[in-house]
């Protein structure tokens, strides 16, 4: 099992406050309209990220786990996992303690994986994607905007490593 780090950051209220100002709770955030979107910066993976601490000495902190840590009182010794699937959420309604066995385990049960890709896709619309990526007319960058996906999953797509049974 896997331990995160232990060692919640002591902000003051001011502090606590401004971070809360970065997380926009309007709805219609999200999959399903519920979630609280982080505003500021991301990791390469869409998890919200801010650095916090002395000036000399910032630590980065995930926003989800911050989210989870202000709700609930306690720094979570494992995974803070997403019931909502979408990386950028702090609405501490979604997130729960746990690990990545049971976030993997959470996931599958709402969004089945094909071939290691989220089935975020229908079959008709991954046709679709690989024959704009064989026509050239349009960027990878554009059809991944268009599809709501990543530039590498058109790519994937389009070199059949990603939904290769279609």
């Amino acid at each position: 099992m896997v331990k995160v780090r232990i060692d919640p950051p002591q902000l003051t209220a001011q502090q606590i406050e401004r971070f809360w100002s970065y997380v926009d709770k309007s709805p219609g955030q999200g999959p399903k309209g519920e979630c609280w979107a982080w505003t500021k910066a991301r990791s390469r993976h869409g998890y919200g990220r801010t650095r916090l601490g002395p000036r000399n000495n910032r630590r980065a902190y995930s926003a989800h786990r911050l989210s989870f840590f202000w709700t609930y009182g306690y720094w979570p010794a494992l995974y803070v996992c997403h019931t909502c699937d979408w990386t950028p959420c702090c609405n501490p309604s979604h997130l729960y303690e746990g690990t990545q066995k049971m976030n993997a385990e959470d996931r599958e049960k709402r969004t089945p994986y094909v071939h290691g890709c989220a089935k975020k896709l229908t079959k008709a619309q991954v046709v679709e994607i690989r024959a704009l990526c064989n026509s050239r007319d349009v960027s990878q960058r554009a059809i991944a905007k268009q599809y709501g996906i990543t530039q590498a999953s058109v790519s994937h797509i389009g070199l059949r490593k990603q939904w290769e049974h279609i």
